[in-house]
């Protein structure tokens, strides 16, 4: 799924997207583009073939997250009184980004090749992946 198409979509709709892929729920952007759209679906598919479901969900909910905050949808200073009824579902983001960040694969997923010298070990990332789990569930 292209950011733009995410961007089009309302941020309900880009939620459930991102949720869809975490959860394995078979939501993709097939389910969520008109039959009219095919060379979209081949294009979609040929840019992210490298994306894991979890890090297409981590891109979504990163771009959801700034869009909430430009819009001013949430801050960080309201109580949850003061949050509108329609963005409960968004208070939810920096915890679906944490869930997202401990699902994360500690190794280069179709590389079987362990002569890649640049690649972090897996325990390194793996503390990497957690550390920025635990800080989105801080903000969450």
């Amino acid at each position: 799924m292209t950011s733009s198409k995410t961007e089009s979509m309302t941020p309900s709709e880009t939620l459930a997207v991102a949720i869809g892929l975490l959860d394995n729920n078979g939501v993709s952007s097939s389910a969520t583009t008109s039959p009219n759209n095919a060379s979209d679906k081949q294009e979609d598919s040929s840019n992210n073939h490298h994306q894991t479901p979890i890090e297409k969900s981590i891109d979504i909910l990163t771009k959801l997250q700034t869009r909430l905050s430009r819009a001013g949808t949430l801050s960080n200073n309201e109580v949850l009184d003061d949050v509108a009824t329609s963005s409960l579902e968004f208070i939810g983001v920096e915890y679906h980004l944490g869930r997202a960040f401990l699902m994360l694969p500690t190794y280069q997923l179709g590389n079987n090749n362990n002569n890649n010298s640049n690649s972090a070990s897996p325990s390194i990332l793996r503390k990497t992946n957690i550390t920025r789990a635990t800080d989105y569930f801080h903000a969450y």
